[in-house]
């Protein structure tokens, strides 16, 4: 996030004091959304483990990741592989 800021030549909490009044969501939960979705389109078409798709999207910890995961898609990363290898 502050790497992003920098890029712009902007303070962090300038940047995200943009983004929630311009579009209503936090830069935080943008940013997780966006792991979230890239995390869901590995687990399609990749054969990586839960733990490599976690630390590639930016997750220092699987635990995390898989909270993350399913607070916001409500599965696990293991159980929405199983129900695409299912659909497939």
């Amino acid at each position: 996030a502050t790497g992003t800021a920098k890029a712009f030549n902007i303070s962090y909490s300038y940047m995200a004091k943009l983004l929630s009044v311009e579009g209503g969501i936090a830069f935080c939960d943008m940013l997780l959304a966006a792991r979230i979705d890239i995390a869901k389109r590995m687990i399609a078409s990749t054969d990586k483990s839960i733990t490599e798709i976690g630390f590639d999207c930016g997750f220092s910890a699987t635990s995390a990741f898989i909270q993350s995961f399913k607070r916001m898609t409500g599965k696990t990363p293991q159980s929405n592989r199983k129900s695409y290898l299912e659909n497939k």
